[in-house]
C-alpha cells in the first residue's frame, strides 16, 4: 500500500471518529430524555392508582369514561362469567326502574278506574307520568358521572389542596407522550447511523451495535399507542389521558387475573421498554469500548 492509500484511510478514519464523537453526545442525551420521560409517565399512573390527582371538573365527557368502562367490562366478562349460562336476556339498567313505575302506576290505577272516579284517575295517571320521566332522569345523570372523583388512600392533610388537577395531568401527558415517541424514534435513526459509519470507517464492534439498534427498535415497537390505532387488538406502554384519568384499578371484588392485566398494561409493558432501552445503551458503549480498543486508544 502506497504512502497516498495509508493517508488517506487515516484521513476517512478521522472523519469517521468525529461523526461517531457528535452521534455519541446526540445518542446519551437522546436516552437521558427518554429515560426521564419514562419516569414520569409511570409516576403520574402512581399518582392516579393512589387517588393524588384531583378528578373535579375533570374535561372528559362521561361518554368517553363510559366508552372506556364499557371496553374494559367487554374485556373482562368471560373471568366473571359463571359455569352456569343464564338463558334470559340481560335487564337494561335504563329501562327497569321505568317499567317498574310503570307496573305499580297500572296496579294503583286499576281500582279507581273501576270506581268511575275520573278525577282520582287523572291525577293518578298524572303522578306516575311523572314518576317515569324521573326514572329516566337519573340513568342520564349519573351516566354524566362516569369520572371517578375518589379521595387519596393516605391523606396528605393540609396538602390535599394542591393535588394536581386532571387538566395539568392530560397536558402533561399528551406533552410527555409526544416527547418520549420523538426521542425514541431519534434514538433509534442515531443507532442507525452510527451502524452505517461503523461499516463504512471499520472502526469494529459491529455485533454490539447492531444488537443495540435492534433493541431500540423492538423498544420503540412496544411503546407506540397501537390501541390508537388498532382498538380492542394492541396495546402500547404509551397510554392516552382518558384511559388512565377514567380508571383507578379493578374494584375489590374483580378476580386477581383482573389486577394482574391491569398492572401488566400500565406497569409491565412499561418495564419491557425501560428494559429494552437500557439494553441498548450498554451494547452501544460496548460498542464504543471496542472501538477505542480497535484504534489502540484503549487498552
Amino acid at each position: 500500500m502506497s504512502e497516498f492509500d495509508k493517508r488517506g484511510d487515516i484521513v476517512d478514519t478521522t472523519d469517521c471518529l468525529e461523526a461517531i464523537s457528535a452521534l455519541k453526545s446526540m445518542k446519551n442525551g437522546l436516552f437521558v430524555l427518554i429515560f426521564l420521560g419514562l419516569l414520569l409517565l409511570q409516576g403520574i399512573f402512581w399518582l392516579n392508582y393512589f387517588g393524588y390527582i384531583d378528578k373535579t371538573g375533570c374535561p372528559f365527557p362521561g361518554k368517553t369514561c363510559a366508552m372506556v368502562c364499557d371496553a374494559r367490562a367487554t374485556f373482562l366478562a368471560p373471568m366473571a362469567a359463571t359455569d352456569t349460562p343464564s338463558t334470559q336476556e340481560p335487564a337494561n339498567p335504563a329501562t327497569e326502574p321505568v317499567a317498574k313505575v310503570a307496573e305499580t302506576a297500572a296496579v294503583t290505577a286499576a281500582p279507581v278506574s273501576d270506581a268511575g272516579s275520573k278525577e282520582a284517575t287523572a291525577a293518578v295517571m298524572a303522578q306516575a307520568e311523572k314518576a317515569v320521566e324521573t326514572a329516566i332522569e337519573k340513568p342520564a345523570e349519573k351516566t354524566q358521572k362516569a369520572v371517578p372523583t375518589g379521595k387519596p388512600k393516605w391523606s396528605l392533610g393540609e396538602y390535599d389542596k394542591y393535588l394536581p388537577k386532571c387538566v395539568q395531568v392530560e397536558w402533561t401527558l399528551r406533552v410527555a407522550n409526544f416527547f418520549v415517541l420523538l426521542m425514541m424514534i431519534l434514538y433509534c435513526l442515531t443507532l442507525l447511523v452510527i451502524v452505517k459509519i461503523s461499516l463504512a470507517g471499520r472502526l469494529g464492534g459491529l455485533n454490539h451495535i447492531v444488537r443495540g439498534f435492534f433493541r431500540s427498535l423492538l423498544a420503540l415497537a412496544f411503546l407506540v399507542p397501537w390501541q390508537t390505532f388498532f382498538p380492542g387488538v394492541l396495546l402500547g406502554a404509551i397510554y392516552m389521558p382518558a384511559e388512565l384519568l377514567c380508571s383507578s384499578g379493578c374494584p375489590e371484588t374483580a378476580p386477581v387475573l383482573c389486577q394482574v392485566l391491569y398492572f401488566l398494561r400500565f406497569c409491565g409493558l412499561w418495564l419491557l421498554v425501560l428494559i429494552l432501552l437500557l439494553g441498548a445503551q450498554c451494547r452501544s458503549r460496548r460498542w464504543s469500548q471496542a472501538t477505542l480498543r480497535r484504534l489502540g486508544i484503549l487498552q
